[in-house]
């Protein structure tokens, strides 16, 4: 289901792990989806709570009365979630979708836990004073206020959190050995990349430095000078890789490599691929 999370949707499920580590649990419940809410500190999510005076310090002594804590000794492997923060996500999809979102943000994940009256989370929340019914009322105020603020909305992103945009690498040319005789990677041989990925950028965050130009140019450069490789899908699997994991504002990229040359039986030129990779 991870595919169906915004940004920030699928930080608060990571922060969450972070939080039941820290308390020495070894699993990951509505409580700790709570404390990874929290951790959130922009967006409805956080506007919201804090309207309704709801602190991670007030919402982790609450959590901890409930469930209590033990020395941290959990090894760092994935958590399983419990079947009730599960069924928190399951809700939290469906209230996505029924506001007109595709992906699950982390307001919705906060509607997910005040949908299940019996959880943790929701008890935890209402010692707060944070009534379900009132939570629920003031997410949906906020989204409906940002959607009347930018006059539309994009619902794949994260609202009062980050905004899309797209930008381009284009004609970078590297040498790489890549072919599939021994001969045609015996020398290395031009190939053009050209990248075009989209990327977020929170609240204030400086553009120009949420991807850097320069570090990705020059990674993508040392990775296929660096590597031999028999396809040219290979190439662009490895470049997009690259770009997702080297930068985590990035959410999807495409990315052509062409061989200028082929030197087989008689030259061929402009052999390209495309490939696109998201998170």
């Amino acid at each position: 289901m991870h595919d169906r999370f915004t940004h920030s949707g699928w930080r608060v499920v990571v922060l969450a792990g972070e939080e039941a580590r820290g308390l020495g649990h070894r699993y990951i419940g509505t409580e700790h989806l709570l404390l990874g809410l929290l951790g959130e500190q922009k967006g409805v999510v956080a506007r919201a709570l804090k309207a309704l005076g709801v602190t991670p310090g007030k919402a982790r002594e609450q959590v901890i009365c409930v469930v209590g804590s033990r020395v941290a000794d959990v090894e760092d492997y994935r958590l399983p979630l419990t079947p009730r923060a599960r069924k928190v996500l399951e809700v939290a999809l469906k209230e996505a979708l029924g506001l007109g979102y595709d992906h699950v943000g982390a307001e919705h994940i906060l509607l997910g836990l005040v949908g299940q009256p019996q959880s943790i989370a929701a008890q935890v929340l209402y010692k707060l004073g944070a009534n379900p019914d009132v939570v629920h009322r003031e997410v949906v105020r906020l989204l409906d206020r940002w959607e009347k603020s930018v006059g539309g909305v994009d619902r794949t992103a994260d609202p009062l959190h980050a905004a899309a945009f797209r930008a381009r690498v284009e004609g970078l040319k590297v040498q790489a050995r890549c072919g599939v005789t021994d001969e045609e990677r015996a020398k290395s041989q031009a190939l053009r990349v050209d990248l075009d990925y989209l990327y977020e950028a929170a609240e204030g965050e400086d553009l120009l430095k949420t991807v850097d130009y320069g570090v990705l140019i020059e990674g993508v450069a040392e990775l296929l000078e660096r590597e031999e490789f028999r396809l040219l899908e290979t190439a662009a699997r490895m470049v997009g890789e690259y770009a997702l994991g080297r930068f985590p504002s990035v959410r999807e990229v495409t990315v052509t490599v062409t061989k200028l040359r082929v030197p087989v039986a008689r030259e061929v030129s402009g052999v390209s691929v495309e490939t696109t990779l998201g998170r």
